[in-house]
């Protein structure tokens, strides 16, 4: 798990719990639920996390790995669920918790919760690159501002969409920063997500 060989990490796993090698399988449970869900089997994922109701020890980073799934397969209602049950408990959200808080708010019109969610990120998180490329954009476009939701909307679809493209290269994620995203994002209308990160590997190729 640790070398992210999540396949085997998830072998590895069903048989420790299937030769009872460990008796805290909890934490066996709740790894093979993360492995699960960094293959982007997110369905098989939430049945991992919600087949044992004993997973309270993992209870908070388990329900943020939940509503993540239920976001991924567009159930944005069970998503806001789960974040509401959690987003105050003992474990601090982290500055994506939030945006995927807020972004299941204006999945399900709850803007004005959403834009408050939103407003306290801005706050804790000032330096994170998404939040920065969403502020940024907005501010580009006169007819637009905070509150509107559509274009928002669109923000989080098209930057789920760039990194999920240049995941595919380690050196394509070494070229995310806020000044790379605010530039490509604001020809958003004119350029597909594909020859985006084409382009970022071309410039990352051209430095090697």
């Amino acid at each position: 798990m640790e070398n992210n060989q999540y396949e085997k990490a998830i072998e590895a796993f069903d048989f420790a719990l299937s030769c009872k090698l460990t008796e805290d399988i909890t934490d066996v449970i709740y790894k093979k639920g993360v492995c699960l869900f960094n293959l982007k089997s997110y369905e098989k994922a939430i049945e991992v996390f919600t087949e044992k109701s004993n997973l309270h020890r993992f209870y908070e980073d388990t329900t943020y790995y939940l509503a993540e799934s239920q976001i991924m397969l567009g159930h944005y209602e069970q998503g806001y669920e789960l974040y509401k049950s959690v987003f105050h408990s003992s474990v601090k959200p982290k500055a994506k918790h939030y945006l995927s808080y807020f972004q299941c708010c204006l999945e399900t019109d709850r803007e004005e919760e959403g834009f408050e969610i939103f407003e306290q990120a801005i706050k804790l998180f000032p330096d994170d690159i998404f939040i920065i490329a969403i502020q940024d954009v907005l501010k580009d476009k006169d007819d637009v501002n905070l509150t509107d939701s559509e274009v928002v909307r669109e923000m989080f679809h098209t930057i789920q969409a760039v990194v999920e493209y240049m995941e595919t290269s380690p050196d394509l994620k070494q070229e995310l920063d806020s000044r790379l995203l605010r530039y490509h994002l604001a020809y958003l209308e004119e350029v597909p997500t594909k020859e985006i990160a084409q382009e970022l590997l071309s410039k990352q190729e051209n430095k090697n």
